[in-house]
């Protein structure tokens, strides 16, 4: 009995520090990965991620899916990235059942599948990841892969709001604007627009951009409208450059 505890003893040290190794390998390599490190390298943390991913760690295999993905210290693989993100997701990552989720979704290293995405969107939902609520209230609200259920979509895309995901607040005051899954509210949905345009939501700053301009849930204020245009347009939407040069065409509002 004595040399079976012993063994069983040594078996979980063992254990445990594989599981240190591999939690070190990780830090190091998201050590290499900070810009404002002195010894930053993406090679050098793609190197320690894939050591770490070999050994059968599921946060390196998700961090290092990521960096096929975006191809961030090696060339762009989106099938490698695919597989690490499966792996990972074996392994019960939640983070990277919602990536693997997002590849089924935009067929990023496979088929376009929208059944498997919902279901990865929520089994990675259950486990209360944020951006994967939003997901499934996406994909309830626009039937993807699921029938379409406009007052689910709006309850989970409230929930994601909450949690403080980006999307969700966006997609949030769309529904509120639209009356999609819930009564409209021009006012509600700006103040929820406003909490994505705030984080560099481009979409949003446009809708907060368009809503002051036409006093939409808010007194009109071409000045602040110009404002959000602007902001909108350094985010990517080229659209906001247009909506400037209307405004700058318009009549002006009365001092």
């Amino acid at each position: 009995m004595r040399s079976e505890k012993k063994s069983a003893q040594k078996n979980e040290r063992g254990t445990t520090a594989k599981a240190a190794s591999k939690r070190k390998l990780y830090s190091e390599a998201m050590r290499y990965a900070d810009i404002s490190n002195p010894e930053h390298s993406f090679e050098r943390s793609f190197a320690l991620l894939k050591e770490g991913a070999d050994a059968g760690d599921p946060k390196c295999l998700n961090a290092l899916g990521s960096y096929y993905e975006h191809g961030i210290g090696v060339r762009a693989d989106e099938k490698l990235a695919f597989e690490c993100y499966r792996r990972a997701s074996e392994l019960g990552h939640d983070q990277a059942t919602y990536n693997l989720g997002t590849c089924y979704y935009s067929g990023t290293g496979t088929r376009r599948n929208s059944a498997r995405a919902f279901q990865c969107f929520e089994m990675a939902s259950e486990k209360g990841f944020p951006e994967a609520i939003h997901m499934v209230g996406y994909c309830y609200r626009h039937g993807i892969g699921r029938e379409q259920n406009a007052k689910l979509g709006y309850q989970l895309e409230k929930k994601a709001a909450a949690l403080g995901v980006t999307e969700g607040q966006f997609s949030l005051g769309v529904c509120l604007s639209k009356g999609e899954g819930v009564r409209q509210n021009k006012k509600a949905a700006l103040e929820w627009f406003l909490k994505a345009a705030r984080k560099g939501h481009d979409e949003a700053c446009f809708n907060v951009a368009y809503y002051y301009e036409h006093g939409i849930g808010a007194v009109r204020n071409l000045k602040t409208a110009a404002k959000w245009y602007q902001r909108s347009l350094q985010n990517g939407n080229e659209d906001a450059g247009d909506a400037l040069l209307r405004l700058e065409n318009s009549p002006k509002e009365a001092a």
